[in-house]
């Protein structure tokens, strides 16, 4: 009784010898199998990864190239923008100092001139009588022998006014109430445009 059950006990530790050296040896299959899929699945993964990664760098390159142009494309608007308001602060200054300076000039300098601006307002007014108004420093100029010449040569009577205005000369057409405005101001603003764009063709030319 004591044999058979230690041949039972002989047998069954063979049996799970065996059954261990099957394990063991399933499992190297089993180890080998997987070791074997996991590489495959990590060349596919990474060639996956290889696909993806440049999928997203190219991706990626696009999006900075259209970043960098709206970035180039803004600084570029920027940049004509400064200079667009830094090219007509530079001719505001021209402007203004070329008006102070004309302010400044006395009458006599621009005698011609101011003649000139005298006749060309004369064949405007329809009246017979018309009022010369002037700055003093201009009223002065026209003396009574130059009065006396354009009258005769526009055939219209020519009354003197000092007003107050910086330089040149409104005539006033009595009999219509019309003002021809020949002043500095109102010539430059009647051709503001052609001369800011003569000064800055001047100046950025």
């Amino acid at each position: 009784m004591l044999r058979d059950t230690l041949i039972i006990h002989d047998g069954s530790k063979l049996i799970i010898d065996e059954i261990k050296l099957e394990a063991r040896s399933k499992i190297r299959d089993i180890e080998k199998d997987s070791s074997s899929k996991i590489a495959v699945i990590n060349s596919e993964t990474g060639q996956k990864l290889k696909v993806v990664t440049a999928g997203i760098l190219e991706d990626a390159k696009k999006r900075s190239l259209i970043e960098k142009k709206k970035i180039d494309a803004k600084t570029s608007i920027e940049i004509s923008r400064r200079l667009g308001d830094a090219r007509a602060e530079i001719i505001d200054e021209c402007i203004s100092s070329a008006f102070d300076r004309l302010k400044k000039t006395p009458p006599s300098k621009i005698r011609s001139e101011l003649l000139s601006l005298l006749r060309s307002a004369l064949k405007t007014a329809s009246a017979r009588e018309v009022v010369l108004i002037s700055n003093k420093p201009t009223t002065a100029l026209f003396s009574k022998k130059i009065l006396r010449g354009i009258e005769k040569e526009s055939g219209k009577k020519i009354r003197l006014k000092t007003g107050a205005m910086s330089g040149g000369i409104i005539v006033h057409d009595i009999s219509s109430n019309m003002f021809v405005d020949y002043t500095f101001e109102s010539l430059f603003r009647a051709r503001e445009d052609e001369i800011r764009k003569r000064v800055s063709e001047i100046l950025f030319s």
